[in-house]
């Protein structure tokens, strides 16, 4: 499984585990039976140490899972790891929401349940901001894991040269750059560089450094 999943898995028990008591007192829909967070915090443990590979994951969530806050959780997370949402977040999503509908004999909107058909329905496109391509590794990581890439540039601020090193850098890692951002770019200057640029040929899909 892939390592940063795993990172966020754990990272996500942890706060559960903080939080687990609070959810036992809030928890009022549809039975205030005190012990959603109790029952997540046992379920969902095996999230916390994905030391098996996802066959054995799915396993002991199955095993573990308790209660219906429990049983609709695991079904979502044994089905959204299957689908290997660091291909494709949005169908890993999407097959975890059907699989926690079918995890309890009672399903009822309003619940958990409602949270996992707005995370299917509405982020299909995830945008990840990585800090600068020059000094960390991270938008070198990034551009594995993500569909495409669009490079930002400060006005006024980004050297040309740096600009093309990251694009090219980029690029021998297999991104593909689907455009360019310019942010920072002041108000009363919108003409000036709508104009510079389509004066001096420059359009969108250009793949030529300039």
């Amino acid at each position: 499984m892939d390592r940063q999943l795993q990172s966020a898995f754990a990272a996500g028990y942890e706060r559960l585990s903080a939080w687990a008591d609070l959810l036992d007192l809030i928890n009022v829909f549809p039975v205030a039976d005190a012990d959603t967070g109790s029952n997540l915090r046992i379920s969902l443990a095996p999230l916390h140490r994905l030391d098996g590979g996802t066959d054995v994951t799915v396993k002991r969530l199955l095993a573990s899972a308790s209660g219906n806050s429990g049983n609709i959780a695991c079904g979502f997370f044994t089905a959204f790891i299957v689908e290997n949402p660091s291909k494709d977040f949005f169908m890993a999503a999407k097959a975890g929401r059907d699989r926690a509908w079918q995890a309890v004999a009672d399903p009822k909107p309003g619940t958990m349940l409602t949270v996992f058909d707005e995370l299917s329905a509405h982020f299909d496109r995830i945008v990840i901001d990585s800090p600068p391509v020059h000094p960390v590794a991270d938008a070198a990581i990034l551009t594995a894991r993500v569909d495409t890439t669009v490079f930002v540039v400060r006005s006024n601020r980004t050297v040309r040269e740096m600009a093309r090193r990251g694009v090219r850098a980029l690029r021998e890692l297999g991104a593909h750059i689907s455009g360019v951002v310019v942010n920072a770019l002041p108000a009363d200057r919108k003409g000036y560089y709508y104009s510079y640029y389509y004066s001096r040929g420059y359009k969108y899909g250009d793949d030529t450094a300039t």
